[in-house]
């Protein structure tokens, strides 16, 4: 007997709900509720509602790193033990910002900048020392080492070293 081949299914439309499958706790069931019936909104539209809002404000933040960062920031403040009137007293406004500045000089990426020139110096050395076949393979050899270990290496010296070695970026 022949196989009856199923029907293909239809791009969906824009604006067609999809299901979705959640578990949640009781008590937060009964939060989500509670704000669907004072907004009006039936659960399923309280719980999309919230789900959206989510996403807009992590974008107005900057996007989800930087939401991050002032999750942080928040949350230090309130261990800080300062409470909620930092904002109104100078002393304590101060003391947030200073706590807040070595937060993020913690965070700071690392400067690379002697790393970087030891590389241009010894990519110079490369150049003076060998044949163009010589300095060609020791490129060769170093290139993926110096890209999977330093990611951070300017992308003019990344270039310098692919024209070397004879890859077009």
């Amino acid at each position: 007997m022949p196989k009856i081949a199923r029907p293909r299914k239809r791009p969906s439309l824009p604006g067609k709900l999809h299901p979705l499958n959640l578990r949640t706790t009781a008590d937060e069931r009964t939060r989500l509720e509670h704000a669907a019936h004072e907004s009006g909104r039936s659960l399923t539209q309280e719980v999309e509602h919230r789900l959206e809002l989510s996403f807009q404000n992590e974008a107005a933040l900057g996007g989800s790193r930087m939401a991050g960062i002032f999750r942080v920031l928040a949350a230090a403040t309130a261990a800080y033990g300062l409470g909620a009137t930092w904002m109104d007293d100078y002393e304590k406004f101060n003391e947030v910002i200073d706590r807040w500045h070595q937060l993020l000089k913690g965070m700071a990426p690392p400067n690379h900048s002697k790393d970087i020139a030891k590389l241009r110096n010894d990519l110079a050395q490369i150049d003076k020392a060998n044949t163009p076949e010589h300095q060609r393979k020791l490129l060769l050899a170093l290139a993926p080492l110096i890209k999977q270990t330093f990611p951070w290496v300017p992308q003019d010296l990344q270039d310098a070293i692919d024209e070397k070695i004879g890859v077009k970026p």
